[in-house]
């Protein structure tokens, strides 16, 4: 259920059920990095509840791991290096999908008609619309510049209470 509240569009996590939703790397960083009393990460955690009981569907790309691995490698976080080789090994809750030449031709696209969309963003977004996902979840509020092409879901505008 979407609901507008002045500009923002507030969902819930029900929102989520019943479909295959794309996460952005910022929604993984928030549910496993960021600090306990952020209301992200607790919005986050009740996400990945619902996927652990099989009430939602996510997938993610293998640049999601990437850098993932990346961030927790240079910090020396071993914990979280093994713990994000385990949830995007494509076993795990959350699908990795592959990058592929008609994502990449789609990804450019989308930076044709938003120059300021990085690559790194652009491949996500490509990612989960060619792999017919039904949202993007992310934190980052430039990446609402595609909501033409899919609903992007703010990690912000999550509904409070959940």
């Amino acid at each position: 259920m979407w609901m507008i509240c002045g500009l923002i569009a507030m969902w819930r996590l029900d929102d989520l059920r019943g479909a295959n939703n794309y996460l952005d790397t910022n929604v993984l960083i928030y549910a496993f990095e960021g600090d306990e009393a952020d209301n992200r990460r607790r919005r986050v955690g009740a996400l990945f509840r619902d996927l652990a009981e099989g009430r939602a569907q996510a997938s993610a790309s293998v640049i999601t791991r990437t850098e993932g691995l990346a961030r927790s490698l240079r910090e020396g976080d071993l914990p979280l290096v093994n713990w994000y080789r385990e949830l995007l090994s494509g076993r795990g809750l959350v699908e990795v999908l592959a990058v592929n030449q008609a994502i990449a031709d789609l990804a450019a696209e989308l930076r044709a008609e938003q120059r300021s969309l990085r690559v790194p963003d652009a491949l996500h977004l490509a990612t989960a619309i060619h792999n017919g996902c039904a949202s993007f979840v992310t934190a980052d509020e430039k990446l609402t510049i595609a909501s033409h092409r899919i609903r992007v879901l703010l990690l912000a505008e999550l509904e409070k209470g959940v």
